[in-house]
């Protein structure tokens, strides 16, 4: 097929792709809403694509997740507490059962909710509690359809997983393109990353109807901070990325017996913002309790990271908001990201994704 056909201007203007009323398809899929950690007793406040949501735990401590807004005069639910099993909002203690049903009305049952409750209502959202998140589905389809994400190493005997959060600038389709950027990070990280090397960087890009694949081919590298730790036999590498719509990405580092992996999910807040759940989770050939005892340093390194990946995320928003009629172009390099471009219109307005976009083909570009 001819790939470079397709690499054309793409508008760079993303709200279309952060409002829940515009989001349309993007809406049928699952987003994490917090950690499982971060929902203990109270309610919890939560902005999905410019709507607010509450999580809270009710019946066996399951997690629930529903609209953010009493269905008596409009109070926000997630000011109020959890009791008996029910959300109780703070202005009349109109109380919620997991299934977003009122079960109780103060000023009509008094201090005893009825067993049959009420027929009033506030709408509720499939949600599961999976590899320590909290994951709601948005959408008005059956979530059994779609699975959930599985974290692949999440508690895996031999590795060590943890999560790690940020606040990005931008959306849903700028955010997953840059963890599947390769090129960006010589310019951005660094020494605390890759260097430049004037080198070819060879791979292979796969595009299906809501995947794509890049695969690398093994070379040997210094990655990281201290290649002489996670590498010191200079081992080729194997790398990969992929992404899984409308909002995951998962990137790959296999040598030997040592492996990195970092899964993240992305979910707009709004227009501008975004929170990347990132699931970290690594196995080095040294004994479990060394390896635990370097999770201090990993999380250090990766933070240092993240923090340059959202500095200049802030800086791209910038760029597109102070000018927003202008369009981005794409070279070669950018494969990946006009495919997820393309991949992420097709989801939202409901359509086929164009054959002439699926291909598999070579992907090369200098680092």
């Amino acid at each position: 097929m001819n790939f470079p056909a397709i690499i054309a201007s793409i508008n760079s203007d993303e709200t279309s792709l952060c409002q829940w009323d515009e989001a349309l398809g993007l809406l049928e899929g699952w987003y994490i809403a917090c950690l499982s950690t971060n929902l203990k007793k109270k309610p919890k406040a939560i902005k999905l694509f410019g709507r607010n949501l509450v999580a809270f735990r009710g019946k066996n401590n399951q997690a629930s997740v529903m609209v953010d807004q009493c269905a008596h005069r409009g109070a926000q639910l997630s000011k109020g507490k959890v009791q008996n099993d029910c959300l109780h909002c703070p202005y009349h203690g109109w109380g919620y059962d997991s299934e977003g049903k009122v079960a109780h009305i103060p000023s009509i049952d008094g201090s005893k909710p009825p067993k049959q409750g009420h027929a009033f209502r506030q709408r509720s959202f499939a949600t599961r509690e999976v590899d320590g998140a909290i994951w709601v589905y948005l959408g008005d389809k059956d979530p059994a359809d779609t699975p959930v994400y599985r974290m692949p190493y999440f508690d895996k005997p031999g590795f060590v997983s943890y999560y790690m959060t940020g606040v990005y600038a931008g959306g849903l389709s700028s955010i997953v393109q840059i963890n599947m950027d390769v090129s960006h990070t010589v310019f951005v990280h660094g020494k605390l990353f890759r260097n430049s090397a004037d080198r070819l960087v060879k791979s292979t890009i796969e595009v299906t109807d809501r995947e794509v694949e890049v695969i690398y081919e093994p070379v040997v590298e210094k990655l990281g901070a201290a290649p002489w730790l996670t590498n010191p036999k200079k081992l080729p590498i194997n790398h990969s990325d992929r992404y899984f719509a409308p909002n995951v990405t998962q990137v790959d580092y296999h040598w030997g017996d040592s492996s990195f992996q970092f899964v993240s999910v992305v979910s707009p807040i709004d227009r501008d913002s975004s929170i990347l759940y990132t699931c970290i989770s690594y196995r080095l050939p040294i004994p479990k309790l060394a390896l635990k005892a370097m999770q201090p340093l990993v999380k250090g390194y990766k933070k240092a990271v993240n923090r340059q990946d959202i500095a200049v995320m802030k800086h791209q928003l910038a760029g597109i908001r102070g000018w927003p009629t202008t369009k981005q172009n794409s070279v070669k390099a950018d494969m990946a990201h006009v495919a997820i471009d393309k991949i992420l219109s097709a989801q939202q307005y409901g359509i086929e994704l164009a054959e002439q976009v699926k291909c598999k083909r070579e992907m090369n570009f200098y680092i």
